[in-house]
């Protein structure tokens, strides 16, 4: 066990980011005392290296990158990490201004969902018709897509 919480934390932030929320549950399941906790967290947000906004966003980008999930999925991936709903809204509502700037490199959630069912297309190409479309609109419902987005992704 680390001499320290914050040592102990580094160590945590050394491998990936985490929301302070995370942080604070890992130390907690090393017994770490509530006090030292709120000392460690609040120092390591004062030196930038604790921002749940930060997270947040790095999280929906990762998964837009390599496991493209919908709005639904990341809303409670990040509820899961302990960030804060006002954040999540404002990470998630900045990824769809994103996308609907041609400037940026931001994919639509459309763009995201085709791209996933054209990384599986292989799976489904010897399927009847109507079998291809139920697996195809289970697996991005499971993603967390739209209806409305599955819908179009079925109807193209």
């Amino acid at each position: 066990m680390p001499a320290s919480p914050l040592s102990y934390c580094l160590s945590l932030l050394k491998r990936r980011l985490r929301s302070r929320w995370e942080l604070d549950q890992a130390m907690e399941r090393r017994g770490f005392e509530r006090d030292a906790r709120l000392v460690v967290l609040d120092q390591l947000e004062k030196q930038g290296l604790v921002n749940d906004r930060q997270f947040a966003l790095a999280w929906v980008h990762t998964r837009d990158r390599l496991a493209p999930r919908g709005e639904f999925v990341l809303r409670n991936e990040l509820r899961g990490k302990g960030v804060a709903e006002e954040i999540i809204a404002g990470v998630l509502r900045e990824r769809k201004e994103e996308a609907a700037d041609p400037e940026e490199e931001q994919p639509s959630e459309l763009e995201l969902a085709r791209e996933l069912v054209k990384r599986r297309q292989r799976g489904y190409e010897r399927l009847p018709a109507d079998t291809r479309r139920r697996r195809i609109a289970a697996l991005l419902q499971r993603r967390g897509f739209s209806m409305d987005t599955i819908r179009r992704i079925l109807n193209a």
